[in-house]
């Protein structure tokens, strides 16, 4: 069981995406936003941090989303909390995919340091996938394992 924290301004989408990583044995902490989640992040220890890219409010688009979160964890510049999450994996997710006249806001992401982007919507099976992909091998707090190849040749 891992410790995912999720970022979703959405109710009914997180409830969505909740039952699917709860359905898979997995503990969520939701956040509705970059402020919020760096809060959590201060608190406790995660495995697996998935954002949406966009976090919406009355008035339109708030600067307070998945973008933020991820270059804040990324280059975490003497905020403690995102230091010890510079390693753990982050999924970014995202229904609006397209910044008009510029860049996809997933290709951002990537960009800030996302691991993984999936687009909304997206099938629960390839969801899943996509996240047992980024636990593998990985512990909270602890740089990813790297690579290596066996000295013993496989029989």
């Amino acid at each position: 069981m891992s410790k995912i924290l999720l970022m979703e301004d959405n109710t009914p989408q997180a409830l969505q995406i909740i039952g699917y990583l709860e359905d898979a044995n997995h503990t969520v902490q939701r956040s509705l936003s970059a402020t919020e989640a760096l809060v959590f992040l201060e608190n406790d220890l995660f495995d697996l941090i998935i954002t949406d890219v966009f976090v919406k409010a009355t008035t339109g688009y708030l600067p307070d989303g998945g973008v933020r979160l991820i270059s804040k964890i990324r280059n975490p510049q003497g905020n403690e909390a995102a230091k010890r999450h510079t390693h753990c994996p982050i999924m970014a997710i995202s229904g609006g995919t397209d910044i008009p006249g510029g860049p996809s806001a997933l290709g951002v992401a990537e960009q800030v340091g996302a691991d993984h982007v999936l687009k909304k919507p997206f099938e629960e099976a390839a969801f899943i996938q996509a996240v047992n992909r980024l636990l593998a091998g990985h512990r909270p707090g602890k740089p990813k394992p790297r690579k290596t190849k066996s000295k013993h040749p496989t029989l």
